[in-house]
């Protein structure tokens, strides 16, 4: 296929990472569309990246912003204790920039999740407003993966012609891919063609959960049943895209307060696997119960 046919292709899919459909008649989530009408082509299509998928755990899932050194470390902690699970990362989502001293503490949580032999990885929106920071503060830091978070919002800024967007979030990730060739990247939030073949890693579909609301009773079964499925039926019709990226279906959890039946997480354990990409935790695995560790994270790994 040339770039025209891949364009119209993936656009099929949606736009961008969290988008379950071509556009709704309602529009709605707006980020779900681009806020113009959307030509970008990139130059060239490069070369897909030779690094394989990671596994890890991702602390937004479990404590959402709430996060602390504390936390994150006694999450490590734990899997340094059971190396029956076998993941290599650790990933500081949303929420540290409202540490004190944040370069000292970042450091500092950097070198003790490789201390315990894991890899320290860490959330980044750098067309957020009132970011300050750049991928090159992290690595400076000590963290060796990275996850570029809204990537879509570089969409949003004035003036900004659609090509000139794409643009802008092409060349920052070949630069990052081309600079530190030893970064893991995920992509999230992002709009697909811009990145193809210039990220590690593209999350296709919305978050598994929503960590927010989704232990509340009632609602919970509700809201997290409905982005399962959401997340389900983007793994079936982003598969192919893995010739571009390794695919980042989002996270496996399946603690009880979250209202999934059995079935349910048992299918969503399968679909990931099915990616053959990341695989990712999101439970306070200090809490987890191990007839649940046994039954539905396991075997994630075998």
């Amino acid at each position: 296929m040339d770039i025209t046919e891949i364009r119209a292709k993936i656009l099929e899919t949606g736009w961008q990472s969290w988008s379950p459909r071509k556009k709704s008649w309602l529009g709605i989530p707006s980020w779900n569309n681009p806020p113009m009408n959307d030509n970008y082509l990139p130059d060239e299509l490069g070369v897909r990246t030779s690094k394989k998928p990671v596994s890890g755990w991702c602390s937004w899932y479990t404590f959402g912003p709430n996060i602390t050194e504390e936390k994150i470390l006694t999450q490590t902690k734990w899997f340094s204790q059971h190396k029956e699970i076998p993941i290599k990362y650790i990933l500081i989502d949303g929420g540290w920039q409202k540490w004190k001293d944040i370069k000292t503490a970042l450091t500092k949580v950097a070198r003790e999740i490789t201390k315990l032999g894991f890899k320290p990885g860490i959330w980044l929106a750098p067309f957020n407003k009132g970011n300050k920071f750049e991928v090159d503060d992290f690595v400076k830091f000590g963290f060796e993966l990275i996850k570029l978070d809204f990537l879509y919002r570089a969409y949003l800024i004035p003036k900004i012609t659609s090509q000139e967007a794409g643009d802008l979030i092409r060349n920052m990730l070949l630069e990052i891919k081309n600079k530190y060739p030893s970064l893991y990247t995920i992509a999230c939030g992002c709009p697909l063609l811009p990145a193809v073949n210039a990220v590690d890693s593209m999350r296709i579909g919305p978050d598994t959960i929503e960590p927010i609301t989704g232990n509340i009773p009632v609602w919970n079964s509700l809201i997290n049943s409905y982005k399962l499925n959401l997340v389900i039926n983007n793994i079936k019709r982003r598969f192919w895209t893995r010739k571009f990226w390794n695919l980042d279906p989002d996270v496996f959890v399946c603690r009880k307060s979250l209202g999934l039946n059995d079935k349910q997480l048992l299918s969503l354990q399968e679909h990931i696997k099915l990616a053959s990409g990341n695989i990712f935790l999101g439970d306070d695995m200090t809490k987890l119960e191990k007839d649940r560790i046994k039954k539905f994270v396991l075997p994630l790994f075998n």
